[in-house]
C-alpha cells in the first residue's frame, strides 16, 4: 500500500494483480482524501490529476476482476441452464412415453425458473461491474474538466 501519493504512480499491474480487493479499496481510500476540492494553483490541479489517474488505475482493475468472475459466471449459469433442459425434457419424455413432448419453449422456461437464483447472483455482479465503470468514467470526466481548467490557468497567465 502506497501512503505517499507521489508513491502511487508505482501502481503496477504485475503487483497489483495480488493485491486483495479489501487492500484496494484500502488504497482508494488513501487517495480520496488527497484530492483537494478547491485547487487552484497548478501543482494542486496537477496533484488532483495525479490522485484521480490513480483511483482510475485501481478501478479500471476492479472492472479486470469483476469481469472475470462475471465472464465465469455466466457461462457456469448458461451451462446448468442448458443441461437442464435436456433433464427436463428427458423426464418428460420419460414420464409421458405415449405423448407428443411439449415445443423446447416449454422446457427452456423450466429452465429458466431453475436457474433463476444463479441467474440473480450474476446480474448482481453486472450492477456491481456497472457500479465501477461509471465511477471511472465520472472521475475521467473530472480529470478531464481539471486538464481543460489547468489549460485556461495557463492561457491566462502567459498569454496577456
Amino acid at each position: 500500500m502506497y501512503e505517499d501519493i507521489y508513491k502511487a504512480y508505482l501502481f503496477n499491474p504485475f503487483d497489483v494483480k495480488n493485491w486483495s480487493d479489501k487492500q484496494i479499496e484500502e488504497q482508494v481510500r488513501t487517495l480520496i482524501p488527497k484530492y483537494k476540492a478547491q485547487a487552484e494553483t497548478m501543482y494542486e490541479m496537477a496533484s488532483n490529476v495525479e490522485v484521480l489517474a490513480n483511483i482510475m488505475y485501481l478501478f479500471g482493475e476492479m472492472i479486470a476482476r469483476i469481469t472475470r468472475e462475471y465472464g465465469l459466471l455466466k457461462i457456469d449459469v448458461d451451462a446448468k441452464e442448458k443441461k437442464q433442459i435436456t433433464i427436463q425434457r428427458k423426464t418428460w419424455v420419460e414420464e409421458n412415453p405415449n405423448e407428443k413432448a411439449p415445443a423446447m419453449s416449454y422446457f427452456e422456461a423450466k429452465a429458466a425458473e431453475f436457474v433463476r437464483d444463479d441467474k440473480d447472483k450474476l446480474m448482481s455482479k453486472y450492477e456491481q461491474l456497472t457500479r465501477f465503470k461509471q465511477a471511472y468514467e465520472s472521475y475521467e470526466h473530472i480529470m478531464n474538466a481539471i486538464k481543460k481548467k489547468m489549460d485556461a490557468v495557463k492561457y491566462e497567465e502567459f498569454n496577456k
